[in-house]
């Protein structure tokens, strides 16, 4: 849905991803302008089976408020899970307190699930998913995710905002694709190049590199950065590009 870093540009929103099965949706962090991107990317926002929430920036939370107001005003009744760590969904429930959601007439129950900060915790098991989770090493509580998808058995392991560390590469090994962030050097993220260590070190098939400088005027430089180390097939995200959790 995004693949921009924490400064978007015209073409490319925030990174945040769409998990998507027949009957399950669940938004992946939080871009400014969620119902009419969902639109554009084929998806009723009234078939969101919940919200994973990576960390509290802003870059992944600040449409999150008008995304549940819209589906308020759009009708929705049935509840919505929004799950992350403590320290992110207190936060989240804390603001959206600001805009008292409880004095909107009809408004659809939100329940907060607190996901435990430990490698391989467990954020939900589904008839379609499993996803495990795992802190990451950011400037605030981050969470990498870890999915199954049960049809095909197909692994995706997500870093969300982090710079390398063990706790990702224990989560993503035997994954079939890892998503990882490439915003650059710098406390608290990731290179091109340690991305293409980290693929290699955990020996998945692809590596697809996100939340990048969208306005380097040469990004197909990340890609040979990342190849230096890692040997499998490597592409930058690209704002609704679609991945099929299934072997190619």
């Amino acid at each position: 849905m995004g693949s921009a870093f924490a400064v978007a540009s015209a073409e490319a929103d925030n990174s945040h991803l769409v998990l998507r099965a027949e009957d399950e949706v669940y938004l992946i962090d939080c871009g400014g302008r969620p119902v009419p991107r969902l639109k554009q990317a084929g998806i009723d926002c009234a078939a969101l089976s919940g919200v994973i929430v990576t960390h509290f920036h802003p870059d992944h939370t600040y449409g999150l408020s008008i995304l549940l107001m819209d589906m308020w005003l759009l009708g929705r009744k049935a509840p919505l899970k929004i799950y992350g760590y403590e320290a992110c969904i207190s936060k989240v429930a804390a603001l959206m307190a600001l805009y008292d959601p409880h004095l909107w007439p009809g408004m659809y129950e939100i329940e907060y699930v607190a996901v435990a900060e430990a490698t391989g915790a467990t954020l939900l098991e589904s008839e379609n998913f499993s996803i495990t989770t795992a802190a990451m090493d950011h400037f605030i509580p981050t969470m990498a995710l870890r999915i199954v998808a049960k049809s095909t058995g197909y692994i995706t392991t997500y870093s969300a905002d982090t710079q390398p560390c063990e706790a990702l590469i224990t989560l993503a090994t035997g994954s079939n694709l890892l998503i990882h962030e490439a915003t650059g050097s710098g406390d608290g993220h990731t290179t091109p190049a340690q991305a293409g260590e980290i693929a290699a070190q955990c020996g998945v098939e692809k590596l697809i590199m996100t939340h990048y400088d969208v306005f380097d005027p040469n990004p197909d430089a990340f890609i040979t950065q990342a190849g230096q180390a890692f040997t499998g097939s490597i592409a930058l995200a690209k704002d609704f590009m679609r991945i099929a959790l299934a072997p190619s």
